[in-house]
């Protein structure tokens, strides 16, 4: 009886000190509202019934939109690399990206204007974020956020890192 008391309490207390699902989920959407690229205002990052789901579009109401919503089971996450990127070598036009990677048959997607999901094809896709992202060792709390939220769903994250 002392053994299975002493366990609930060693359970308990790993409970009191870790962020709860609810608070992880909160915090990268709340980081992703929050460094958003303003060129992409509309993009959208949710997390629902414990899946990461992406919304990205190219185009306008005139011209016409197309893109979709990319969705992959948190436990699914194999590994993720954060890095910025620059559209030219002077920096004018750059990003940060959140690089999803998962196995081939564990990502769904949904066209623009379709209602339902169907099987997607490849093995990753990318989040994008503003250059300020880099800023204040926000990508390395970024990699706990999301290993801590894909541990808590049963799955094992890996962070790919430059070598050097």
């Amino acid at each position: 009886m002392k053994r299975i008391i002493n366990l609930v309490l060693i359970f308990t207390s790993l409970n009191i000190f870790g962020q709860s699902k609810h608070e992880t989920e909160e915090w990268i959407i709340q980081k992703y509202n929050e460094f958003e690229r303003p060129i992409n205002n509309g993009f959208d990052l949710t997390i629902e019934n414990d899946c990461l789901l992406y919304l990205w579009y190219v185009g306008d109401e005139k011209t016409g939109k197309f893109g979709g919503t990319s969705k992959v089971k948190l436990k699914d996450i194999k590994m993720i690399e954060i890095r910025h990127e620059r559209y030219n070598s002077n920096d004018i036009i750059g990003w940060s990206k959140i690089q999803v990677h998962f196995d081939e048959g564990n990502y769904e997607y949904r066209e623009i204007g379709e209602s339902e999901f169907r099987k997607g094809e490849g093995t990753g896709f990318k989040i994008l974020l503003d250059s300020k992202f880099m800023d204040n060792d926000l990508p390395t709390r970024m990699e706990k956020g999301l290993t801590h939220l894909v541990k808590l769903n049963g799955g094992n994250l890996k962070i790919k890192k430059e070598p050097f």
